[in-house]
């Protein structure tokens, strides 16, 4: 089966994110997200925390196939 590469940009949602779930349908799927907040004037508020319910959420997912 093919990997797709997804790039998460905005949208740490796993379980109802589009792109996530159309990819999974074609198989294996490697996420890319690439935490730059050098643009922003303050950190942004609950990145962290979105990150690691999105990784949770998404190992949860892999660990049941």
């Amino acid at each position: 089966m093919p990997t797709t590469l997804v790039w998460i940009r905005d949208d740490l949602r796993v379980t109802d994110n589009p792109a996530l779930s159309w990819a999974a349908s074609r198989g294996e799927v490697a996420g890319v997200l690439i935490d730059d907040t050098s643009g922003y004037p303050e950190p942004m508020v609950g990145v962290n925390e979105s990150r690691k319910t999105a990784l949770e959420t998404y190992n949860n997912i892999k660990g049941d196939r």
